[in-house]
């Protein structure tokens, strides 16, 4: 996670705290909260203070003191900012009375996140809920802002609670505020507990995975042995191996079964991230699982077969051979030694491992 220097964030809680806009006094008075949910905004957006700083600056514009000290101007002006005050720490302390047993709550746990500008979420999803994190006792907005921020993971299944942060009533986990009606996703799953207010999404729960997947359900089908969804264009020519996503991406390390990221199923089956895929392509033709190759690699062998003619081996390795394993046919062959590459007599891959070299005595033919 990136720091930054304590003076930054000092300079960054200054700015959001004591400027004010003096353009349109009345416009003020018609919203007397505007300002501080446009500074509370510049504070989450600005990517210049740690994540470890933006609740203590947010907190800092929340109290009493503070709000009073950097709204002087607006009282001169008839703002009602004591009034503004008195109404939030009343909100608060209601709130605290009617807690759920067990849950904490924070007057910076008030604050909504934003996924962008007007729209209410976190950097990860659009919602309009956080949820209680009862392993921590702190309120997220959703799992992964939780996993970034601690030293463990959240188990999604065992959330109970959620705040609407429309109107900040803490509440059972639920697709609608039970307070303000306001419909908290458009998506919402009461196993994963998972609500999402990006239409351009669709999203389906699959009981066998049990968990919330992405794309349409009836695209979609099951496969009991790979134990994931596989689309259903692809699921005659799918290779079927156990648990396909129990482990991690080989590029990027992330868990692939509960992984954000669009994933795709290379020729020999190994799941991979498709961002990750594509830029491996770029420097190997092989899985970085199994070895074997990816795609139509034809034309390139046919070059290797160059590169070999015109570079042969020292006399003194022309009765050299090599004992090899083909990771596309998994065959055993032996061919020529050498320094660079060795093709498979089977089925004429590069993909190869040498597994020992031996001296053929002159005179005895040998595969090429």
């Amino acid at each position: 996670m990136t720091s930054h220097e304590h003076i930054m964030g000092q300079s960054m809680a200054s700015e959001a705290m004591e400027s004010t806009s003096t353009t349109d006094p009345s416009s003020e008075l018609k919203d007397p909260q505007s300002e501080l949910r446009a500074r509370i905004r510049a504070i989450m957006n600005d990517p210049a203070v740690s994540a470890q700083e933006k609740p203590r600056l947010i907190q800092s514009l929340l109290s009493p003191s503070v709000n009073q000290s950097t709204s002087s101007a607006e009282s001169s002006q008839g703002a009602p900012s004591s009034e503004v005050d008195a109404k939030q720490e009343a909100r608060y302390y209601a709130l605290l009375e009617e807690l759920p047993d067990g849950v904490s709550l924070q007057q910076c746990d008030l604050v909504p996140t934003f996924h962008e500008e007007e729209k209410l979420g976190c950097s990860h999803y659009q919602r309009g809920a956080k949820m209680y994190t009862d392993c921590c006792g702190k309120w997220y907005t959703c799992r992964f802002c939780h996993n970034d921020h601690e030293d463990h993971t959240l188990d999604r299944f065992s959330v109970k609670y959620m705040m609407c942060m429309h109107c900040q009533k803490v509440q059972s986990a639920g697709p609608r505020c039970t307070m303000c009606d306001h419909e908290l996703g458009a998506y919402y799953c009461d196993v994963c507990h998972f609500w999402s207010n990006d239409s351009s999404v669709k999203i389906f729960h699959c009981a066998d995975c049990k968990l919330c997947r992405v794309g349409p359900e009836e695209d979609y089908q099951h496969c009991p042995t790979c134990n994931c969804c596989i689309i259903k264009s692809a699921w005659s020519d799918h290779r079927c191996l156990e648990n396909k996503l129990d482990g991690d991406c080989p590029i990027c390390g992330d868990y692939l079964f509960t992984s954000k990221q669009s994933l795709t199923f290379m020729k020999c089956g190994h799941a991979i991230h498709i961002d990750c895929l594509e830029e491996y392509l770029n420097t190997s033709y092989q899985c970085p699982i199994c070895r074997k190759s990816l795609g139509n690699v034809k034309v390139y062998f046919e070059q290797l077969d160059r590169v070999l003619e015109e570079q042969p081996m020292p006399p003194e390795y022309q009765n050299t051979r090599a004992q090899i394993f083909c990771n596309d046919c998994e065959k055993r062959s032996v061919t020529k030694y050498h320094f660079l590459y060795h093709k498979c007599q089977e089925c004429g891959s590069y993909s190869t491992k040498v597994l020992k070299t031996f001296t053929e005595p002159a005179g005895e033919s040998s595969q090429s």
